[in-house]
């Protein structure tokens, strides 16, 4: 049984194919999924790009998507994949025209493609990072997409509040990196932004008080891949899923970055092409969260959605038999 998961961000489309043979879900918890994955690819379609504002996804994003959606079809039919699950994020859920993008996409491929909820969207980020971390304290998980951040308060085993904010990366960059590099004063409205726009995360947190920060997305793994870079440490072994950050590296991390304009942070070993326009406003938004809440351990999960996503279909999969 080959299962194709695709996670149509507002930034990057991933599509991951896995082949899970005999296994079943309590088999592959823990576990590093490398191991049954038989293909991945990564597109930067930018659906968000010139469509966050404007609440409908632009003529010029909606072609980026049917592209690599075509790409990701072809790759399906080489693999010979038996099921395909396909979500859409902040972007698409929050876009005017979502329902004649997700037509197109499904008339010119044959791939259904659900846009879901924040709420649904934090429950497969909970499930992805279940299967990366060993949560043994109160946590707060965090996903920064381009469009929203998911904030997951969890307890070892239960979630315990979750909520979806839209104030992804990419609305970040469109609200306050217009200036590069970013000025202090951009800085502060963003940080009075963040007060403003968190009030239900600050009241969980003070309720809940959770210990350990964990980040579920690619601005916690290239800070990692920065952190590991600088300080010359070895290659991280493919199989691990969970990676410690040392809270001191990342403020000497974040205000080594925030005043480089592009050309600068394109320098910065470990940090890729991808993330460099965005790698300001998110570490921002994460040293923020930390000061906000006395956090001071981090872990970043190598598992998300898309791994979150598998779980949920190969359980449904195989209550279906």
């Amino acid at each position: 049984m080959k299962i194709a998961v695709i996670d149509l961000g507002s930034n990057t489309f991933h599509l991951v194919i896995v082949d899970v043979n005999n296994h079943t879900y309590k088999d592959l918890i823990g576990k590093p999924l490398e191991r049954i994955e038989i293909a991945r690819k990564r597109l930067y379609v930018r659906i968000g790009e010139g469509s966050l504002a404007l609440g409908y996804i632009t003529p010029e994003a909606k072609q980026r998507a049917l592209d690599a959606m075509i790409k990701f079809r072809e790759m399906i039919d080489a693999y010979e994949v038996n099921e395909i699950y396909a979500v859409a994020t902040s972007a698409m859920r929050n876009a005017s025209n979502t329902v004649e993008i997700v037509d197109s996409i499904h008339q010119l491929t044959n791939i259904p493609v659900e846009a879901i909820s924040g709420a649904q969207e934090a429950a497969l980020i909970y499930k992805g990072v279940k299967a990366a971390v060993k949560i043994e304290e109160t946590s707060l998980i965090m996903d920064i997409g381009g469009g929203s951040v998911e904030f997951i308060i969890c307890q070892p085993n239960k979630p315990l509040w979750a909520q979806s904010f839209e104030i992804g990366a990419q609305r970040l960059v469109d609200n306050f990196h217009q200036n590069d590099p970013i000025q202090p004063e951009d800085l502060l409205k963003l940080e009075a932004y963040l007060e403003e726009s968190l009030q239900p995360l600050f009241q969980a947190l003070d309720i809940y008080k959770p210990t350990r920060l964990i980040g579920s997305s690619g601005a916690f793994t290239t800070l990692v891949s920065m952190h590991r870079a600088k300080e010359q440490m070895p290659i991280v072994d493919p199989e691990t899923t969970a990676y410690e950050l040392p809270f001191e590296k990342l403020i000497e991390i974040y205000k080594g970055i925030r005043y480089k304009n592009h050309e600068e942070r394109l320098q910065i070993p470990g940090l890729s092409d991808q993330r460099v326009d965005m790698i300001v406003v998110s570490t921002a938004l994460i040293y923020f969260i930390l000061n906000r809440s006395n956090i001071r351990k981090i872990t970043a999960s190598k598992y998300s959605l898309k791994v979150g996503l598998f779980f949920h279909a190969l359980e449904k999969l195989q209550s279906s038999r």
